[in-house]
């Protein structure tokens, strides 16, 4: 997905001064977003792993990670598609 983000970008854009630094955000935001994907998938492992019985420190933790992806993810969207020009 991030190679078809960067040649969407430059193909629409083109390559400036501008463009480098929103590929650059793009790629640090895809780390972040790839980190919080694993630390998500180990605790659904150890969510797994302990079941029948979840913790509720187990639940909080799991709820606190979705929030934090589902809560930046749309904001750094809205900040991308409004960056039309």
């Amino acid at each position: 997905m991030r190679l078809s983000a960067e040649f969407h970008r430059l193909e629409r854009d083109g390559e400036t001064n501008q463009t480098i630094v929103v590929l650059d955000e793009l790629t640090a935001i895809t780390g972040q977003a790839a980190d919080l994907y694993v630390q998500i998938s180990r605790l659904l492992l150890r969510t797994a792993e302990i079941q029948p019985t979840v913790t509720p420190d187990m639940l909080g933790l799991l709820t606190d990670r979705v929030a934090t992806v589902s809560n930046r993810v749309p904001a750094e969207d809205k900040k991308y598609s409004g960056n039309q020009s």
